[in-house]
Order: C-alpha cells, then sequence, then structure tokens
C-alpha cells in the first residue's frame, strides 16, 4: 500500500512536466490554457459552495458545471483564437493576479459583508479580467519566462513581506489583506520592471523559485529544531528569511537569469526544477 502511495506521489510530481515537454508541438498553448481553467473553474466553485453555505451535494455539482465550463471555453477560446503559448500563459497570469488582487480589496475595505456578495465578487472579478486579458493579449511581447519572473515577484514579495514583518514587529494590528495587497502589487511591478533588462529561460525562474522555497523550509525548519516554538516565532521567521536569500543566491549562482538579447543554454542542473509539483507545469 505504501509503495503504491508513493508511486502515486511520483506520478503527480515527475509526469505532467514530462508530458508538457513531450507536447511541445502538438496544441500546448491549447492544453495549457485548457488546463489552467479547468483548475480555476474548481477553484472557483468551491469558493463560490463555501461563501454561499451550499451543502456538499449542490457544492459538488456547482464546482462540477465551473470546471466542465471553464473546460470547454477555454478548449474553444484557444482553438478560436489560435493563441500560442505565450498567449495563453499571459491570459492565465493576468487573470489570477487581477482576480486575486480584486479579492485582497475587497477584504481590505470590507466592501462586500455577506458570502454571497463575495462569491460573486470573485466570479465577476475572474470573467471580466479574463476578459480583458484575452483582448489585451496580442499586442503584449512577453516570454514564458517572463511571465514566470512576474508571477514570482507576485508569490514571494508577499510571502517575504509577512516574515520580516513578523520578525521586525512591523504592522501589529495592522489590516492583512491590505498589506499582502501592497505586497503583491510591488512584487508584480518590481519584476515586471526587471523584465527590461532580463529574458530569463522559464526553466531558469522555477530553479530560482525551488531555490526560494526549499531555503525557507530548511530555515523554518531548523529554527523550529534549535529554539522553542512558542517563544521564538521572529527568531524562526528570522531564520526563514536568511534561508529563502542562501537559497536564492544558490539558484541564481547555478542558473542565473539571461539578459535580453542574450539567451546563453541554462546549466542542465535547473532542470531538477521541474521536479517541484504540478504547479510547475502552468507557472
Amino acid at each position: 500500500m505504501r509503495l503504491a502511495t508513493v508511486g502515486v506521489l511520483l506520478a503527480v510530481l515527475l509526469l505532467p512536466p514530462r508530458l508538457a515537454a513531450a507536447l511541445t508541438d502538438k496544441k500546448t498553448a491549447q492544453i495549457e490554457l485548457t488546463t489552467g481553467g479547468t483548475v480555476y473553474g474548481v477553484g472557483l466553485g468551491l469558493m463560490v459552495a463555501w461563501h454561499a453555505d451550499l451543502n456538499a451535494r449542490p457544492a459538488a455539482w456547482v464546482t462540477a458545471a465551473l470546471a466542465g465550463g471553464m473546460l470547454y471555453g477555454t478548449w474553444k477560446a484557444a482553438e478560436w483564437g489560435k493563441l500560442s503559448l505565450d498567449r495563453a500563459r499571459f491570459i492565465e497570469t493576468a487573470t489570477v493576479w487581477t482576480t486575486a488582487d480584486t479579492m485582497l480589496l475587497n477584504f481590505a475595505i470590507d466592501g462586500i459583508d455577506d458570502k454571497k456578495g463575495v462569491a460573486w465578487l470573485g466570479l465577476g472579478a475572474f470573467g471580466l479580467s479574463a476578459a480583458l486579458a484575452a483582448l489585451v493579449a496580442p499586442a503584449v511581447h512577453a516570454s514564458a519566462g517572463q511571465l514566470s519572473l512576474v508571477s514570482s515577484g507576485g508569490i514571494w514579495a508577499p510571502v517575504s513581506g509577512v516574515l520580516l514583518g513578523v520578525t521586525a514587529h512591523l504592522g501589529d494590528g495592522e489590516p492583512l489583506p491590505r498589506d499582502l495587497l501592497i505586497l503583491n502589487l510591488v512584487g508584480l511591478t518590481t519584476a515586471g520592471v526587471l523584465t527590461k533588462w532580463y529574458d530569463p529561460e522559464r526553466k531558469q525562474v522555477l530553479y530560482m523559485d525551488a531555490g526560494l522555497l526549499l531555503g525557507g523550509l530548511s530555515g523554518g525548519l531548523l529554527g523550529v529544531i534549535l529554539l522553542p516554538v512558542s517563544d521564538n516565532y521572529e527568531q524562526i521567521s528570522g531564520l526563514a528569511l536568511v534561508g529563502m536569500g542562501v537559497g536564492a543566491w544558490i539558484a541564481l549562482r547555478g542558473t542565473g537569469l539571461n539578459k535580453r538579447g542574450q539567451a546563453p543554454a541554462a546549466p542542465a542542473a535547473a532542470e531538477t526544477a521541474l521536479m517541484l509539483p504540478v504547479w510547475s507545469t502552468s507557472w
């Protein structure tokens, strides 16, 4: 039984990247957008079910309907629009961050109090941002690596900001959604500016993400092992921050980020980034 479980986990971790690589010339953009749309449909369905206080069976139907609708809709949209892989990833990236920031803004200003209102806001923001992203996509010239770099900025700026806040006792009593929104926008903007000078390969960004993730986890784990958790949250978060810095430094030393106009092959070590969980296939 344990062997079977390990086999399933390995398949989940390793097969999607290999499958994506094998399908490079076979409607990859369509598969990319459809996979992302289906995953986001499931997420929206769960959010709607939770905010609307639905029972298990209605929640399952709502989630299945949204997932199926997104699967069919994104498949047809990619087919109709003849999207390239970079365009498909731009639509995914823009839609996710616009929706997430809209929700964070609502929670920061308490614009909608009831759960159903929040659910409808999420659906509306998702639909509107997806439509706008699809309209803007043909005019955008961003590579897969640049889009991954922007998404990494959007993720790691809030994480490092929260860890820094805990370490230095910053913002006690302040609304967390507002801080997360500001940090996310700062991260997205900073990474977007960096794309003026850098055009990394996607696997280079994934390798940097792996360094940040593994470094942060290692630093935090070291803090938990060495220090009593109940009295040392600041030291533990500080060690996690240091670990993130060390992990990023190691990753960048190993692969670097290609500058615009220069595209040297990334070292083979960058391939290990594809052993990250499923999200690495569409990041």
